[in-house]
């Protein structure tokens, strides 16, 4: 019997794949809201879902690369307290990176997408990649002066 999965099953595949199983195993999955009879009504529905899923990842890339072009190869200037050689007192995270890149280019970048190997603890100018989407990067300037 074809069924169409409604979530992962271990063993046996993904959500939203078509699958042929044992007509028990298919009443039992049925049973378990795990899948449903693979009918047109469910493979139209199965298609429409993956088409909307694939608009919306679409759309995502497209809002990544215009985040992109924005803030790609700009400078950030960040100002903090410091001492007189140049250390920071405290340090500048991607928390602090991303909300001054959205406040100065009006985006909205997650503090996730701010890749920075450690925490910049002195004054200077480092290159900051931020990672909008899988494929799509931009490496930005970030300035850090004393206050």
């Amino acid at each position: 019997m074809k069924v169409v999965l409604l979530k992962d099953v271990k063993g046996t595949g993904k959500k939203g794949d078509v699958k042929e199983v044992k007509d028990g195993f298919a009443r039992f999955l049925i049973s378990k809201s795990s899948a449903k009879l693979a009918n047109s009504q469910a493979l139209n529905e199965l298609s429409m879902q993956k088409s909307a899923e694939e608009f919306h990842k679409q759309e995502n890339k497209e809002k990544a690369q215009e985040i992109s072009n924005i803030i790609g190869g700009k400078k950030v200037t960040l100002r903090l307290k410091a001492g007189e050689n140049g250390n920071l007192f405290g340090a500048v995270t991607n928390k602090d990176i991303a909300k001054k890149v959205n406040e100065i280019f009006g985006t909205k970048v997650d503090k996730h997408s701010v890749m920075l190997d450690t925490n910049i603890k002195e004054c200077g100018i480092y290159d900051v990649l931020v990672k909008l989407y899988p494929e799509i990067t931009a490496t930005i300037k970030v300035e850090v002066l004393p206050e």
